[in-house]
């Protein structure tokens, strides 16, 4: 979807979906890996209204909150692997 909202071209064959697979998914992952930097949390995440910033204790919250649940996502990627390689066995 960040494709269609990020484009503006002139061949929609260019576009949003239409670019090569491995393309595909890059705005989303590098806007969902900016958020793991704090100069551009600083620079960006201001309130609506006022224009303040975030309150520092609220940046370290946001900043600590990309470790939680990490434990469990590691076991869903070594299980996902784990049944890959039961499926490949002696192929």
């Amino acid at each position: 979807a960040l494709h269609q909202m990020l484009s503006d071209v002139t061949y929609g064959s260019i576009s949003g979906t239409s670019v090569a697979r491995d393309f595909v998914e890059l705005p989303s992952q590098l806007f969902e890996h900016w958020l793991e930097v704090p100069e551009v949390l600083r620079a960006f995440a201001v309130h609506a209204e006022t224009g303040e910033p975030m309150p520092q204790a609220m940046l370290e919250k946001v900043l600590g909150a990309a470790n939680f649940d990490q434990g469990f996502q590691t076991v869903e990627y070594v299980s996902s692997a784990l049944v890959d390689l039961a499926f490949h066995e002696g192929v």
